[in-house]
């Protein structure tokens, strides 16, 4: 069933709200490859050396909750050496190296940036014709900054709210409370954290929530 026709079958929806890494945009050859990036340099660093692979990272997202990469970086070190000799500023610092590049003040070393390999799942066109529609809300574990750069690879910056991991991380069910209140919502994303935090939020506040999958529901997504 196309996405338009889905959300008008659903009564008194006033929200659709997105995850948006794995769901407004591909982030397969960015997010993930830094982080499989950032832990083989941890890694090198502590003597170890061992290749991360891409799907490991991903099934890792399908069956536990991470409320950022930092979190999943630490996971698989963890795997590898004790927890007491993780650096986690050294995690925070290597990742935004690989992920921001030359955006980043504190670079460990000179990167192009991976975020530049970033690209649209959905349409300008289709945003835009939701929001006639319904409210758009976000909910994410980007950064305020790294959010400026995912509205700029969408081309759309026109979200009636924004929950970054500044303001809430997932899977707080605070971080929807935030945008939809008393609202009924659709809320779109491809995680185990998107899926905690629907049931989190419905178990608090009395349901109102509906989670629908993003890797279904957008791909080859039509106006009509």
């Amino acid at each position: 069933m196309k996405l338009l026709k889905l959300l008008r079958s659903l009564r008194n929806v006033r929200w659709v709200v997105f995850d948006v890494d794995g769901t407004l945009i591909d982030t397969s050859k960015s997010y993930d490859l830094a982080v499989k990036l950032t832990v083989e340099y941890v890694l090198r660093c502590k003597g170890i050396n061992k290749s991360i692979s891409l799907s490991e990272i991903k099934e890792m997202r399908n069956f536990k909750a991470f409320a950022d990469d930092f979190e999943v970086c630490k996971e698989i070190i963890a795997q590898c050496i004790s927890k007491q000799n993780i650096d986690v500023n050294l995690i925070k610092r290597i990742f935004n190296t690989f992920y921001l590049g030359k955006l980043y003040e504190g670079r460990v070393f000179n990167f192009p940036g991976l975020w530049k390999r970033e690209k649209p799942l959905i349409s300008k066109e289709l945003l835009e014709h939701l929001r006639k529609k319904f409210k758009l809300g976000i909910v994410t574990g980007r950064s305020q900054f790294e959010m400026k750069l995912a509205e700029r690879i969408l081309n759309f910056n026109k979200f009636d709210e924004v929950v970054t991991r500044e303001i809430a991380r997932k899977p707080n069910p605070k971080a929807l409370r935030i945008i939809v209140g008393d609202e009924k919502c659709v809320y779109i994303g491809d995680s185990f954290a998107d899926e905690l935090l629907v049931k989190n939020y419905n178990k608090k506040y009395g349901g109102g929530a509906i989670l629908l999958k993003a890797d279904s529901l957008l791909s080859n997504v039509r106006l009509r």
